[in-house]
């Protein structure tokens, strides 16, 4: 952080001090405020962005791995939503029933899988690739 300029230092602080200020007037006086209507989220999500980007790490190959497919994730993710049937399964319903989230966490693995599968599949194809 010493080697950035006063004027990005001048602007985080600044980004820093309006979400806090935000955050503490949405939950005081808006308690029933929906989330994409909250400023505070808006100046966080830009503080973190200019943090993102000024930082001089490099992103791990998953994290780079995960936005290269996120597009793809967020564009397929509907296509593997409906994992009730596997909950049917008579070992598996006795399982579900025995470990409380187990069936929320299967089925967000079942639905992340198959999204990043798909994805791999169609950047194969060369008139896809870019696309997805």
């Amino acid at each position: 952080m010493e080697s950035w300029s006063s004027p990005l230092k001048l602007k985080l602080h600044s980004l820093l001090s309006l979400s806090i200020f935000f955050t503490i007037l949405e939950w005081n006086l808006f308690e029933k405020l929906l989330h994409y209507s909250r400023l505070s989220l808006v100046f966080g999500s830009w503080l973190l962005l200019y943090l993102a980007l000024a930082s001089p790490l490099k992103a791990p190959s998953s994290v780079k791995f995960l936005s290269a497919s996120s597009l793809g994730i967020y564009g397929f993710h509907v296509f593997f939503t409906s994992y009730g049937s596997v909950s049917n399964i008579g070992f598996l319903r006795n399982l579900f029933d025995a470990v409380p989230g187990l069936e929320i966490l299967v089925g967000f693995i079942i639905t992340l899988a198959g999204s990043i599968a798909l994805t791999i599949i169609l950047k194969k194809i060369r008139v896809l690739k870019n696309l997805v």
